[in-house]
Order: C-alpha cells, then structure tokens, then sequence
C-alpha cells in the first residue's frame, strides 16, 4: 500500500504506509498508523475509550489543544505529546489557528518503557522542529533493507529525545527548587555564620557545584546573596534609634565599620549613617 492524502473542509491529511510487526524481532517499537495533518477549527477528534495503542502528536506549526482525561494541553511548534492507551482523549486545532502535525499510532515493548518514564516526568515536550523533520524525513525517504527494524529505531529516536528533554527539563526545575530552598534557610538563619561547606554537606554537593547552581538560578553567587540579605536586614535596625551603626556592623559580621560602609554604600549608594538620618524614617 503507497502513502496517499486527501482533503477537505476541514483541511489535508496524508497517511502513510507502515509495515505490519512480522514477530521475529521482541525488542522492536512498531508504528502501526502514521499520517500528516494540517487542519482547521472543523476538525475534532474525541475519543471516550481512548484507543489501544498510545498515540504521539509532533507539532509542526501552529496550535493544537489536546485533553487527555479532562487535562489540557496546548501543542505549540516543536512539541510532542503523548496520550497514553486507554485514556478518554480529544484533540482540534486552537481557536483561529491552523495546526500541522505528524501522529502515531505505536505499540512495543521498548517503545513502552520508553513511554513510561517520559510520561513519570512530563506529556507536553518541546523536542524542536529540527527532531520532527528529519525524522518525518528519513521515514519518507525509507529505502530501508529492514524497514521493520528502521521504523523501530525512527520511532525510539524520538522516544529518546524527548525522554532526553524531559529529563533536563526535571533536573533544572530539581536545581531551582534546591536554590529556593537555601534561599529560605538563609533568610531563617539570616544572623548565624555563612557556611558554604554546609550548604554543600546538607544538599550532597561539591561547593564548586552549589556556587554554579545557585548563579545559574540568581545570577549571583550564594556569598554575595548571603551578602545582599544581611545588609538588607541591617536596613530596618538603622532605623532604630537605639542601636548603634557599630554595633549593627558587628551583628552582621562585619570587623569594622569602614568594612561595613564600604558593603552598604555600594549596595545602596548611601552610607549607612546617611541611611539612618534619612527623613523618610523621621
């Protein structure tokens, strides 16, 4: 059977032919049902029963809007989504867009526990344009000797850059939430010693790593961060009529108070006495 489309008020469609799993080969992914679609708002998929297979949408341009068990999802340029087998499931192009895509229908072993841990951490994965068209490519130009062992490997491809992304995608969101959590243990133990160690020894890290962590999530370094918070606290003590610049200084741990007006005067642009003599506080 030959690829072949057709068209209507709704949009084009193009299926192509894929080959039948022959059962010699245990470890192969299988695309059962492949195709193209490049549609408007009158076309709409629901599927109550979900079907049997799991279904992969790859987004070419423009916008989808997928639910999958009353969860939506919107597929932009780049993105693929999977809708697990035998889950309740519609799909249409967004409200005055146009959507092109690639679907699948795929069945395996490997291409299952691929899916599993994709779904463990994440459905909506931008993989990029690059990814889709040159596989969509490679199937179409398929002058393959083993067609059946290709469209596994196109089919695991995918799988595993998506599984790849998806994986980054955890491990930067791990990062920030470790960054925000000794955000919060410096503000809660603002007047005790900075410890770098510590920090590294509580989140099982290297200090080297700790310091690249927590840039890449502030832009600045845990130190100047430290920094920037206690001389912040040190604003609402100036304030106070009773408490002296030098004894402020030495709370914070500063040795002098020439050190510590250095700090708050490049911070702040004022010294910290003309800070507390400021009328906005009188």
């Amino acid at each position: 059977m030959r690829d072949y489309s057709v068209s209507g008020d709704f949009g084009q469609v193009k299926f192509y032919n894929t080959g039948r799993p022959s059962g010699r080969y245990k470890s192969a992914a299988h695309i059962l049902n492949m195709g193209w679609h490049k549609v408007n708002q009158l076309y709409y998929i629901q599927r109550q029963s979900g079907l049997d297979t799991n279904l992969l949408l790859l987004t070419r341009k423009g916008k989808g809007l997928i639910n999958i068990e009353d969860r939506n999802i919107a597929a932009l340029q780049g993105s693929a989504v999977i809708i697990p087998k035998n889950q309740k499931h519609s799909y249409a192009a967004a409200g005055g867009c146009e959507w092109e895509f690639y679907w699948m229908h795929y069945t395996g072993e490997t291409a299952q526990a691929y899916t599993d841990d994709i779904l463990n951490l994440h459905n909506n994965i931008n993989i990029g344009l690059n990814i889709i068209d040159s596989s969509i490519k490679e199937f179409e130009d398929r002058n393959w000797e083993e067609p059946e062992l290709m469209e596994s490997a196109l089919l695991n491809h995918i799988l595993f850059e998506m599984l790849l992304t998806a994986s980054k995608s955890n491990s930067a969101r791990a990062d920030t939430s470790i960054a925000s959590d000794m955000i919060h243990y410096m503000e809660n133990n603002i007047e005790s010693n900075f410890s770098l160690s510590q920090l590294a020894h509580q989140y099982h890290y290297t200090k080297e790593y700790i310091i690249k962590l927590f840039k890449e999530a502030t832009g600045i370094t845990p130190y100047s961060y430290w920094r920037r918070l206690r001389l912040r606290q040190s604003c609402r003590e100036l304030q106070s009529a009773g408490v002296s610049i030098k004894q402020i200084a030495r709370k914070y741990g500063y040795s002098s108070i020439s050190s510590y007006t250095n700090q708050f005067k490049k911070l702040y642009g004022i010294s910290p006495s003309e800070y507390k003599n400021s009328e906005r506080f009188h």
